[in-house]
């Protein structure tokens, strides 16, 4: 199963080019995504953009998958899954 990922914004810039592809081998969650991620990248992602504990992206970093919010990390995801992290911007 393949999954297109994108990074946006600061993440784009902190974390290579900020579009990759992961592959895996069967059934994968995007808690599962989440692992890979940090397996690749953890050294690239910020303190203060990582939960250790849940191992995931704090905010003000959120993701889409398919441009739908990800509701929970037990979310299966399917093979041409596109999932898009973003920043949260507030302004005025």
């Amino acid at each position: 199963m393949r999954i297109k990922v994108t990074f946006i914004g600061v993440l784009g810039r902190l974390i290579q080019e900020g579009n990759f592809e992961v592959v895996f081998s069967g059934e994968a969650t995007c808690r599962d995504l989440m692992a890979e991620i940090w397996n690749r990248f953890g050294a690239a992602i910020p303190e203060p953009l990582w939960d250790f504990e849940t191992k995931a992206f704090k905010e003000p970093i959120f993701a889409l998958v398919n441009g739908n919010p990800i509701e929970s990390p037990e979310l299966s995801l399917q093979d041409g899954d596109d999932v898009k992290f973003l920043t949260l911007v507030a302004g005025g």
